[in-house]
This record gives structure tokens, sequence and C-alpha cells, in this order.
């Protein structure tokens, strides 16, 4: 995935297509500096540089990817009990079941490249394992929602 670029002064918009709240959005906003939006998915349209989406199906993957163009579709799992998000998916369960790692390897070769890093004496732990409880979100429930809005959306652009 390459950088963002940004289009004169316009703001790199960010939809969220997280369930969260106008004063969560406003602080994701604030975190990531000037120059950024954080946009609910609901008053989006289609124009976004950026949907971040919680665990969900190919299905709904493809119609984001189909809905908001050359966007960068990013899933997202998160905890943040600061602010109320409890969106953990198969990766957060898998870590929760005692899973003590989780590597999406681009190639045979990648994955020996991190299996070897894990095995040599002078490995320097570089990594996080993330861990800790959650009470994930039925993956159809947040799919239904996140059709239901992409629905809405086309329907208001036709």
């Amino acid at each position: 995935m390459g950088a963002i670029e940004r289009v004169g002064s316009s703001p790199v918009r960010v939809v969220a297509a997280l369930p969260l709240k106008d004063e969560t959005r406003a602080h994701l906003a604030d975190r990531l500096g000037p120059g950024h939006e954080v946009v609910d998915i609901r008053d989006a349209g289609t124009e976004a540089d950026i949907v971040l989406t919680p665990s969900a199906s190919p299905r709904t993957i493809a119609k984001l990817k189909a809905t908001f163009g050359d966007a960068h579709v990013i899933v997202v799992e998160l905890e943040d009990w600061q602010h109320g998000i409890d969106l953990g998916g198969p990766v957060t369960r898998a870590l929760e079941a005692g899973a003590d790692a989780y590597y999406v390897a681009e190639s045979l070769d990648s994955l020996a490249k991190v299996l070897g890093a894990l095995t040599s004496a002078d490995s320097d732990g570089e990594g996080e394992i993330l861990a800790g409880a959650t009470r994930s979100l039925p993956a159809q429930t947040v799919d239904d929602l996140i059709l239901a809005h992409l629905d809405e959306a086309i329907a208001r652009r036709r």
C-alpha cells in the first residue's frame, strides 16, 4: 500500500465504517493531525482516501472497494476502553485463545524470514504480541450495518 497523496490543499479523507461516536472520530482526526478529516460512513458519500472497517465478510470488503473507488480499505481490529471501542475480530480472538503471534505472509520466503528471526539467538524480540480481553461483535451484525450504509450512499448517488 503506497502513501496517500493529497491533492492541493484538500485534506486526507478517512471514512470510518467503524461504529465510532462523534467525539471519538474527532479525537482520531486530532491524533492524525492537520490535513486529515475523519467522517462517518453515513455522511461520506463516495469520496474517501482511506476507509477503516472492522473485520467483515469478503462481500462487504468488495462493496467498500467498489463504492469508494481508489480508497485504501483498511481492516481494523481495535480495543480502546477509554473510548468505549470493542472491535475485536478473528485475529484478536486467535490471540486471546493463546496464539503467540499472527502474521500475514506474502510468500513462503517472507514466512521463512519471520520464522528465522524468531528462532535466531540474536533476535531482538521486535514486534508486539497483542493480547487482552474482548467481547467481539458478531461479524454478521457489523456486515449488515456497513452494507446498509453503503446501499444508502449508492442510492443517494443515483
